[in-house]
């Protein structure tokens, strides 16, 4: 069983951690969204908390920590997968409380988003299902815009993390987790993420606000990870006892773009069971976009 390297008995250190991420490759500075199963890095003496000191001592204070904080507890029923039936739905809907930079983040992005939330100084963008959290100098530029039509696209978080050439930090997870990836699809304007008619999140009283793109399944998005080792563009090792990968944010994007080039459904998943994959295909098959299998 792997374990931390570190000297204590509680568990990894911030500064083992931190001299992990260093021995990664990340700099100083950095503009890095962060993607972590604290599980996966082991024990942490002081848990998230720590993992997050660690990571504001080695980007020091001219560097930026961004995280996914996706919530969905303002999304109008109407559009569940399993939506109420028609005589509930407008009490489902008066039930809702309307989304702030307050909301909770959904649990299945794990402990450590919670952590940024709730450190002093992290700001939060506007759109829901596609909202960031940001801590350190470029946090308030980082989060400041974002346009629900495109919600990934130029000018938001990620729009924004493009021009600082910020990096990409995979923390016991892999590229299917990596939300860099969905840049790509939203440049190469995939015709199967617009959302019509768009989904919907109370932002307040009677106030809805209408997103016209859904990014959906992530299960292929490890072919990412093969091109940019074969382009020399992936830096990998340990942090504790988690297998992580280090990379520049526009590598990702630009490898993306690269398979999408030749293939408008390279990222897609090959699971039958994936309804959303699915969906996909047919959608690039009606638009004539080739579409392998």
């Amino acid at each position: 069983m792997l374990r931390p390297r570190c000297d204590s008995p509680r568990g990894a250190t911030a500064q083992a951690l931190a001299g992990n991420l260093r021995s990664l490759g990340l700099p100083t500075g950095a503009a890095v969204l962060v993607h972590a199963s604290l599980r996966a890095v082991g024990p942490v003496a002081g848990g998230a908390e720590t993992l997050l000191e660690a990571l504001n001592t080695v980007v020091g204070e001219s560097g930026t920590v961004m995280v996914p904080a996706f919530s969905w507890e303002a999304a109008d029923p109407a559009q569940f997968r399993a939506p109420p039936p028609p005589d509930e739905l407008e009490a489902a809907r008066a039930a809702l409380v309307p989304y702030t930079p307050d909301s909770a983040i959904d649990a299945c992005l794990g402990v450590f988003p919670q952590v940024v939330h709730r450190a002093a100084g992290a700001r939060r963008s506007s759109v829901p299902g596609s909202s960031f959290l940001a801590l350190g100098r470029h946090a308030a530029e980082l989060v400041a815009v974002q346009d629900p039509d495109r919600p990934y696209g130029p000018g938001g978080p990620l729009g924004r993390l493009a021009e600082l050439d910020g990096w990409v930090l995979l923390l016991g997870v892999d590229f299917r987790s990596a939300t860099s990836v969905h840049c790509a699809e939203e440049q190469a304007d995939l015709p199967y993420l617009r959302r019509d008619p768009p989904n919907r999140y109370l932002v307040g009283p009677g106030q809805w606000l209408e997103v016209g793109r859904d990014y959906g399944c992530g299960e292929g998005f490890n072919v990412i990870g093969e091109l940019l080792r074969d382009r020399k563009q992936l830096r990998e090792g340990s942090v504790g006892a988690a297998r992580s990968l280090l990379a520049r944010h526009n590598h990702i994007v630009e490898a993306g773009l690269l398979l999408l080039d030749k293939d408008r459904g390279a990222l897609l998943c090959s699971r039958e069971q994936c309804a959303w994959c699915s969906q996909a295909r047919r959608v690039l098959a009606e638009a004539g976009s080739v579409c392998e299998p």
